[in-house]
């Protein structure tokens, strides 16, 4: 294994640890307001949303892609947002017939998904 696969084996497993940290510790928060579950993974995936924004540009500064920090925040965001558990509350919420909750939750995680992440990005750019 040459220096360079080695940096960014280390970038992502560190990303990876910081994400998933990152995320428990925003979830143990949420034990004070007493919120469901789809409205926890919703909320990080919108802090998701944001960061990634506000980080977009930085990775990708003048089109000079920049590995280490590319592959540590690849990992972090992924690590840190919670699309397969998305992808269980829906299938939980069409299971249950659950069908407004199910509607709500779709309206407000990719479209509001967007805009944050627009947000953060305009915010980077100012």
């Amino acid at each position: 294994m040459n220096i360079n696969n080695f940096e960014v084996i280390l970038m992502i497993s560190l990303g990876a640890i910081f994400g998933v940290n990152a995320r428990y510790l925003i979830i143990k928060k949420f034990i004070y307001f007493n919120l469901r579950n789809d409205i926890k993974i919703l909320i990080i995936n919108l802090i998701s949303a944001f960061l990634l924004g506000i980080s977009f540009p930085i990775i990708y500064q003048e089109n000079n892609l920049n590995s280490n920090l590319y592959s540590f925040l690849f990992a972090f965001f992924t690590s840190f947002s919670t699309f397969s558990s998305f992808i269980y509350d829906i299938f939980s919420l069409i299971k249950k017939r659950k069908f407004k909750r199910l509607i709500f939750i779709l309206i407000f995680s990719i479209p509001v998904g967007l805009i944050i992440f627009y947000i953060g990005y305009l915010i980077n750019n100012f």
